[in-house]
């Protein structure tokens, strides 16, 4: 109903791009959120802010491990983190993908103090670097789907 949803304008782009969107079920494990092309909300840009509730049909939803994941898609290569873009996955040559361009997976370690802990395994897969799901520095910090992206707009 109604009251399930809050409109309201994000910021995106690194802070430089205010985006209309719709949250929906903000207070549940079924949250999402709508980011609309216009301030008409007539057309739907993407998804994102997808609560637990929500998989692919593959099993793929946000807090799904990296092993998990590998189990899914196969090897896969992501970017290193600590950056804007930092642990988006890349489909391509994987099992999945026929949903690039419409499915964006991004990961994170899930551990806030992950670099107090493992600075050195951190420091090797931080920063505009591509990875490979297999780099044996990810293996400690529990990395997880944390963000899925999918995106409907032309």
């Amino acid at each position: 109903g109604e009251s399930n949803l809050k409109d309201e304008t994000i910021l995106q782009a690194e802070g430089t791009v205010s985006v209309p969107a719709t949250k929906v079920n903000s207070d549940t494990q079924a949250t999402l959120t709508i980011f609309w092309k216009d301030e008409s909300r007539n057309k739907i840009l993407y998804i994102r802010g997808f609560g637990r509730q929500w998989k692919t049909p593959e099993g793929i939803g946000v807090g799904t491990s990296l092993s998990g994941l590998r189990e899914i898609l196969g090897e896969f290569q992501l970017t290193g983190f600590g950056w804007d873009y930092g642990g988006l996955v890349n489909l391509k040559g994987t099992k999945l993908s026929k949903y690039r361009g419409k499915l964006s997976l991004t990961l994170n370690p899930t551990d806030e103090n992950v670099y107090g802990k493992y600075p050195k395994q951190y420091g090797s897969v931080s920063g505009d670097i591509d990875l490979s799901s297999t780099n044996p520095n990810l293996e400690p910090l529990d990395v997880r789907v944390y963000q899925m992206t999918v995106n409907l707009g032309e």
